[in-house]
């Protein structure tokens, strides 16, 4: 089986019992401003300057984790690449992987034993925040779902029924089916995935 990466993510896969566990590692582009100050000489006159620089704010990992319905959460060292638990978050039934949109905004994990995927918002501590609309049917078995470079549209395997349930995403990350809502695809496929070029026709 294959998967595919976009900048700036890294993923792990592996197997327990079957299912396959995806760990996503992305990096947030937030940055905290810090000062410092100086001072100059002399009898009369005193002179400050200060100086503003950026720290990047931590990477974040994220697993689905099958066996307890929940995803876990993780800290990534900035120089060793070591992860630390911080907490997890109940999600579903045998979750088999988790994404986060290109903005960094917005992760979707997917439940296979719900029929579903539930939707999130990533709050400023990194932690699942449910959103208004919760889940988004999807078809028998979902097993991944990836989301196009442009944030717009988002496509989810569906193992068991053999198509591909597809997605507009809205301002606030929210998936919406579109009218045309499930392709035909293989038998019993695990992944979908799209390109990252936006120039060419096709007709």
């Amino acid at each position: 089986m294959f998967f595919a990466l976009s900048a700036g993510e890294i993923a792990v896969m592996k197997h327990v019992d079957a299912i396959a566990v995806w760990l996503m590692v992305f990096a947030v582009g937030v940055t905290v401003p810090a000062c410092g100050g100086g001072g100059g000489g002399g009898s009369t006159t005193t002179t400050t300057t200060t100086t503003t620089s950026t720290t990047a704010y931590p990477r974040f990992a994220y697993v689905a984790n099958s066996g307890d319905g929940r995803v876990s959460t993780y800290v990534v060292d900035a120089t060793t690449g070591r992860l630390r638990y911080i907490g997890k978050a109940a999600v579903g039934s045998s979750l088999t992987s988790v994404t986060v949109d290109p903005s960094g905004k917005y992760a979707y994990v997917v439940n296979y034993g719900g029929n579903n995927v539930p939707q999130f918002t990533i709050g400023t501590n990194r932690s699942l925040i449910p959103m208004a609309t919760p889940t988004v049917a999807s078809g028998l078995r979902p097993f991944s779902v990836t989301i196009d470079p442009s944030g717009q549209y988002a496509y989810v395997a569906n193992w068991a029924s053999d198509d591909v349930s597809q997605h507009t995403s809205g301002a606030d990350g929210t998936l919406t089916p579109m009218v045309t809502a499930t392709v035909a695809a293989g038998t019993n496929f695990f992944f979908v995935t799209t390109t990252t070029s936006t120039t060419g026709t096709w007709q």
